[in-house]
């Protein structure tokens, strides 16, 4: 090739790599957005609960309260399906404890915060474990090209990096501390 045309090459390659480099942010951003998106669903949907909350005196009415006891024509009692609210229908099961010694309540709230944590880590790991097209060796050829007999050297890095944009994520922290 001539050294017109090893220029020409050069530029071309320098335009697929910003090319490259453009889809790696694009894949990243929406990889971001997703998981803000996934953990404030998860927000919203506990506040939801928190908000159809029955009162007290509902909860104390359900252990006070006899259900009538329904029979068909013939005198055999029918159990009647009762189709429950949709706020009425528990997020997860807890247990009190009473011993002699002391009072548990289970899952403990640090449990609980653990649960929270690891889901919305199980979020954050399943999004980071994309992985950038910049150092993918596919498109080697591009990124870093043999251009008079010479290899050149990667000019865009190893693309965006993911967790630091959730390390720098206000909102995203925001979101996870009102969870807990």
């Amino acid at each position: 090739m001539t050294y017109t045309e090893q220029a020409s090459k050069r530029h071309h390659c320098m335009r697929l790599t910003c090319f490259i480099c453009l889809n790696d942010y694009l894949i990243e951003n929406a990889m971001h957005i997703l998981t803000v998106n996934s953990v404030n669903s998860l927000l919203n949907y506990l506040t939801d609960k928190l908000k159809r909350t029955p009162s007290a005196d509902v909860i104390q009415k359900w252990i006070t309260e006899e259900k009538p006891e329904v029979t068909d024509r013939k005198g055999a009692p029918v159990v009647e399906k009762l189709e429950e609210h949709e706020s009425l229908v528990p997020m997860f099961v807890t247990e009190l404890i009473l011993t002699v010694q002391s009072l548990f309540f289970e899952p403990s709230l640090e449990d609980f915060l653990d649960g929270i944590s690891g889901s919305i880590n199980h979020f954050q790991n399943t999004v980071l474990s994309v992985p950038n097209l910049v150092p993918d060796s596919y498109f080697d050829a591009f990124t870093s090209p043999y251009i008079n007999n010479k290899l050149e050297g990667k000019t865009c890095g190893s693309g965006p990096s993911l967790s630091a944009v959730f390390d720098d994520d206000k909102n995203f922290h925001t979101i996870i501390f009102q969870i807990k």
